[in-house]
């Protein structure tokens, strides 16, 4: 399901590279690079600023999700603040 929220980082797949040269090939001309192990779940985006949560994303396309910051509040494993020195904290995580 798509939504009309965009992903600061984007969650997109890449297709399957036959090996660890390969793959470094394909990644030495690219910056901002963000990789992952695929986990199957329901996979968030949680965007904190100045310790306070601020959105809250389902994967939707990849590129846009839906809001769920509605339901945070809900989720008891979704920290509403954190402590951090830090001013904009993006993490991607997976629900199990």
């Amino acid at each position: 399901m798509n939504g009309n929220v965009a992903h600061p980082v984007a969650h997109t797949g890449v297709r399957k590279l036959r090996d660890k040269l390969a793959m470094a090939y394909w990644m030495q001309n690219r910056r901002d690079l963000w990789v992952q192990p695929k986990i199957d779940g329901v996979a968030v985006t949680l965007v904190y600023e100045a310790g306070k949560l601020t959105a809250l994303i389902s994967r939707g396309d990849g590129l846009r999700g839906e809001s769920w910051l509605a339901k945070a509040a809900w989720i008891p494993a979704i920290p509403l603040s954190i402590k951090s020195d830090v001013p904009r904290i993006v993490l991607r995580a997976i629900c199990l």
